[in-house]
């Protein structure tokens, strides 16, 4: 392991801006009694290291980052700020979803040096893609850099529902023991496809559309309460492979509403990467089915973005929640 020291300035070294410096500038100042994490990858090992991305914070008040990473070095208990990435929109992004404010949301990583990230258009535009940004440079002096073309994209997502057509957000790479390479992703439905591991794009260069035999549908959420005929809303999917079988998590219902979000994370497994995935009881999750794994405990409320940590032989799960003792921050 490195030593790693927290109040180093990243920008002097010609890395992205460090978001400590960042949080300091903001106005007012974000001070760490007001740190949070929201749609935390999953944790990777670099540089002797933990590391983790997450969303980025509304572009205001001083803050311009897309996304953020977070470092954890050996002794420290608690995640520190690293480094604020992207400040600068792609032109893909002002082309393609013009409406971004900046911020992109629930990134994932597929090494440390390869990272998958969403854009929404928000509530001006129903548009979504999947972007991906590389770093060069060493932990915690990395430099990440959007590749300059979306993996796959979305439009009017909510108007087709009948066709099962996903939202492009949430992504996370699943990487398969026979060194295959997929996306995972998708709000309001699941879908996967095979990325190509030399470029990271789409295995035919192929945006998702319905009949195309490169994407596979994977689940929906169950049946809402709230609007009879419709299903509820399903999010944040994540692939573990243990002991031969295909376990996918997913987010029900809503997040990103402090003390009042209802996110729970379900589960459902397959012998099949493609699926069909089946809760407990048999459902297939394309039909709206998955066992409950997590939900609201005491202070623990909306529990979110799963993903599994593997080293040593041992598997850890990680989750961000909306800390009820902090007034639902993540």
């Amino acid at each position: 392991y490195v030593a790693f020291e927290p109040n180093l300035t990243l920008s002097s070294l010609g890395a992205d801006p460090s978001l400590k410096d960042v949080y300091a500038s903001m106005s007012p100042p974000m001070t760490s009694d007001r740190w949070h994490i929201h749609d935390p990858t999953r944790l990777v090992a670099t540089d002797g290291m933990l590391m983790i991305g997450d969303t980025g914070k509304e572009n205001a008040d001083g803050y311009n980052c897309g996304l953020e990473t977070w470092y954890l070095a050996p002794g420290q208990a608690d995640w520190q700020p690293g480094q604020c990435l992207l400040t600068s929109k792609p032109a893909w992004v002002k082309e393609e979803i013009p409406s971004n404010s900046g911020a992109y949301w629930a990134p994932t990583f597929l090494s440390p040096r390869i990272m998958y990230y969403s854009v929404s258009g928000g509530e001006e535009l129903d548009a979504q893609c999947i972007g991906l940004a590389t770093a060069n440079g060493t932990v915690p002096h990395l430099s990440w850099t959007d590749s300059g073309e979306p993996i796959t994209c979305t439009f009017e997502a909510e108007s087709n529902n009948a066709i099962n057509m996903p939202n492009s957000i949430d992504p996370a790479i699943f990487v398969d023991t026979d060194g295959s390479q997929h996306l995972v992703y998708g709000g309001g439905r699941i879908w996967m496809t095979e990325l190509d591991p030399v470029t990271g794009q789409q295995i035919e260069g192929n945006w998702w559309s319905q009949d195309d035999p490169t994407y596979h549908y994977l689940a929906k959420g169950p049946p809402s309460e709230e609007d009879p005929g419709e299903t509820a809303w399903i999010e944040a999917p994540f692939i573990h492979k243990r002991a031969g079988s295909y376990y996918l998590f997913v987010n029900w219902f809503g997040c990103c509403n402090g003390v009042d979000s209802t996110y729970q994370i379900h589960v459902g497994r397959s012998d099949k990467r493609t699926g069909p995935y089946l809760d407990k009881d048999g459902v297939d999750m394309t039909q709206g089915g998955g066992s409950l794994l997590i939900k609201k405990d005491g202070r623990f409320i909306g529990p979110g973005h799963a993903a599994v940590f593997s080293e040593g032989g041992r598997d850890w799960f990680s989750y961000h929640y909306y800390d009820g003792n902090r007034d639902g921050l993540p």
